[in-house]
């Protein structure tokens, strides 16, 4: 479905054990590049896996190539993020989706990775812009 845009799946996102994985958000997006909303119960602990944290494997018939996907608002109600996974979880979501600004969650660790991800993106954006060169001078400053 090349032009989905809103995805829903499911009454509301919760604390399930079952869901989809890290594999299947990036496989779902791939077929899907304009979904820029995403209501979807999916598995937390796969977003560790070496298939998202190293970019995608080899194997091309199990993972997509790369692409800039258009997803922005991730929906994932009670889905709980363990305090020691959520640097792993802001890196993940964020190499999976690039434009992601807001999600909505009641589990506090989510403010967090919500929190990391505005953060890395100023520093990515204030990094692409250059300064202007400092005057060249001799003289020490007083």
């Amino acid at each position: 479905m090349p032009k989905l845009e809103d995805l829903r799946l499911g009454h509301e996102p919760c604390d399930t054990p079952t869901g989809v994985t890290a594999k299947g958000l990036v496989v779902l997006t791939y077929h899907c590049p304009n979904l820029s909303v995403l209501h979807i119960h999916f598995q937390v602990a796969t977003l560790s896996a070496p298939l998202v944290t190293a970019g995608m494997t080899s194997n091309a018939e199990s993972t997509a190539p790369w692409r800039d996907y258009a997803l922005r608002s991730l929906e994932v109600g009670e889905i709980p993020v363990p305090e020691e996974s959520v640097l792993t979880v802001t890196l993940t979501l964020a190499r999976i989706f690039p434009h992601i600004k807001f999600t909505y969650y009641l589990d506090e660790n989510w403010g967090k990775v919500m929190d990391a991800i505005s953060l890395s993106r100023e520093i990515v954006d204030r990094s692409s812009k250059r300064p202007p060169p400092l005057p060249h001078t001799s003289e020490w400053p007083q």
